[in-house]
């Protein structure tokens, strides 16, 4: 009897669904209806056509296309129409869906009158469409892409019955995407888990998934309540920068596996249980760590090195010639995920301070002796390594698929001489590089890159000379093949920066650049398809140096001793949460209701997201 009340109720959701639609929820008529002007859908991603059929107005009808099922009731056209069902590569809406979803499914109706021509812009009768997938979920979402090409939920929520979503369509809108939670990872291939620097994971159930809080102090951490060290002789910032240095963890948490896992600058790698924050297993490495740990292959992979330049190097400085950074021992370690024995090392000359990338079997990185590596996931055997001629700092690698070309390009940034580089996996050919003008001597090697595969757009950020001595803050896009400028955008202009603190991390989200710009103090949002500057908030407290994590529609911002929550369409700021110590370059990490955190000050944090928003 519950079954059958339940199913009554799922029924009348449904028609009550059908019966909005059909009042026009749903069915007010699609732009390129009232402008005459039609939608260029391979450009909104939707090139393919999956299934069609001649549809009559007299007669209902039914379409299939890769477990969607499209329900057409007679009287819905209002004229025999040519039916055709588009979609297109996921990859054009992984970075557009909302945090935290990952498209399963995307498509698009064109319905053509074959006398005329003419597109359909409004059913008379709503549409029923549904689609089958084992990965649907509660949290599915059901999004509609506008004509320019936004993408947003519909404002009626779907109808979901185990594995199969619903929902009656009113008028041909360009398109729509059927997305699911992100579950938590088996890998953890790069800085901040992907391409766009954002880290937002599901749980389905358990503590993770309610909020967890706990605090594990590493070797060496200082109280999350004390100063920095020396600040009355240094200052706030620079006090910071050096006892994060020192004593902490300069980059982000990894979560894997229900392990979450640090690296400090005071020689250790952790493993921790992410619910209770107990040690799973600890090991030291031969030098600092400032690298996001990499997970691949059940292998944990950590790169070592520290910031210093040999004394003897002065004289190659003072001669204008190539220097080595990183003046104790430095390389790439690998270690088991579960029990932390060391499984190969591949010594360097010069740091490996930026967090390298694993692709496939292959692991990529940056020296501070001014090359690129190529290295076997497997054993640590060098397939190549490229002489860049600069060195690198804490810029994270990125990488792009080239559709046109057939090949995957490692990016990576350089201090001294400044430039964007983009290498060819396969080979270590350097492909181009690209230097913005009037660059500041820290060059590029700061910021991690940020690359949206669908637009083929890489974002990145830079200190250039302003007037009278200033700084600028240039956010800028180019093309991922060529290398050449598609936009660049000045968000603040300020005094000179400390050079650990001048640039931030970039990330992609919805169709809008986000960055802390240390030279304005303040967070930035900008249209990533022309770089036309949406907001600017100034952020009170200490500087930031890691990128915000888009929860929903919040930023979440690790700054100083601080997290900022901000609204992601407006910025205003919604909260500040002290949380002590320093953050480097961290994004915080979102695993269902927990936020996973790293600090300066030596410590790995957990904290319930609904306390940070």
């Amino acid at each position: 009897m519950v079954s059958l009340r339940r199913t009554a109720s799922r029924r009348r959701g449904l028609a009550l669904m059908l019966l909005l639609a059909g009042a026009g929820s749903l069915a007010a008529p699609a732009a390129f209806a009232q402008s005459g002007s039609p939608p260029d859908f391979q450009q909104l991603g939707f090139p393919k056509v999956l299934t069609s059929a001649l549809v009559s107005p007299d007669h209902p009808a039914v379409l299939h296309a890769d477990g969607a099922v499209i329900r057409v009731p007679a009287g819905a056209v209002p004229a025999p129409e040519r039916f055709e069902v588009l979609t297109g590569p996921l990859s054009a809406f992984a970075s557009r869906v909302p945090a935290g979803q990952r498209p399963l499914f995307d498509f698009a109706f064109k319905v053509e009158n074959p006398r005329t021509g003419t597109l359909l812009g409004k059913f008379a009768k709503p549409v029923l469409f549904s689609y089958r997938n084992p990965a649907i979920t509660p949290g599915s979402l059901y999004l509609d892409v506008s004509p320019s090409g936004q993408v947003s939920p519909n404002p009626m929520p779907p109808v979901i019955r185990g594995k199969v979503l619903s929902h009656p369509i009113g008028a041909p809108l360009v398109g729509w995407v059927v997305t699911t939670p992100v579950r938590a990872p088996a890998v953890w291939p790069q800085f901040d888990f992907n391409q766009v620097h954002n880290a937002v994971f599901g749980t389905g159930r358990g503590p993770l998934a309610r909020g967890v809080s706990w605090s594990f102090r590493e070797d060496q951490g200082l109280p999350l309540n004390s100063p920095g060290i020396d600040q009355s002789l240094l200052g706030p910032t620079v006090s910071a920068i050096q006892t994060n240095h020192q004593f902490g963890d300069p980059n982000m948490p990894t979560y894997v596996d229900g392990l979450v896992l640090g690296a400090t600058n005071t020689h250790w790698v952790y493993a921790l249980n992410a619910v209770n924050g107990k040690v799973v297993w600890a090991r030291r490495t031969v030098n600092a760590n400032m690298s996001n740990p990499l997970v691949a292959d059940n292998r944990v992979i950590i790169g070592t090195g520290d910031s210093g330049f040999l004394y003897g190097a002065l004289g190659a400085f003072k001669a204008g010639k190539p220097v080595v950074r990183g003046y104790s021992f430095s390389g790439v370690e690998a270690f088991s995920l579960h029990h932390g024995r060391l499984l190969w090392q591949v010594p360097t000359v010069g740091e490996v301070m930026p967090t390298p990338v694993v692709l496939g079997s292959t692991v990529y990185f940056a020296t501070g002796g001014g090359h690129v590596y190529a290295v076997s996931l497997a054993d640590g055997h060098v397939q190549w390594k490229t002489a860049i001629g600069s060195f690198n700092n804490m810029d994270g690698l990125n990488w792009w698929r080239n559709p046109a070309a057939g090949r995957t390009e490692i990016l990576v940034g350089g201090t001294d001489p400044g430039y964007l580089y983009a290498l060819d996996a396969a080979t270590g050919k350097v492909l181009w590089k690209y230097q913005p003008a009037g660059l500041v001597p820290t060059g590029l090697g700061e910021p991690a890159p940020a690359v949206d595969p669908a637009r083929g757009l890489v974002i990145d950020d830079a200190r250039v000379a302003g007037p009278g001595g200033s700084n600028r803050q240039l956010v800028f896009a180019l093309n991922a093949a060529t290398g050449l400028p598609v936009w660049a955008t000045t968000v603040a202009t300020g005094a000179p920066t400390p050079p650990f603190k001048g640039t931030a991390v970039p990330v992609i989200a919805n169709g809008t650049v986000y960055l802390y710009a240390p030279v304005g103090k303040a967070e930035v949002a900008l249209n990533e398809a022309n770089g036309q500057l949406r907001w600017s908030t100034p952020i009170p407290g200490g500087p930031g140096h890691g990128g915000v994590t888009v929860v929903g529609n919040t930023l979440l911002l690790a700054h100083g001793p601080e997290i900022t929550a901000l609204d992601a369409a407006t910025g205003r700021i919604l909260k500040t949460t002290r949380i002590g110590g320093s953050f480097g370059i961290v994004d915080p990490l979102v695993v269902g209701r927990t936020v996973f955190l790293t600090s300066g000050w030596g410590w790995i944090l957990a904290r319930p997201l609904t306390g940070l928003l």
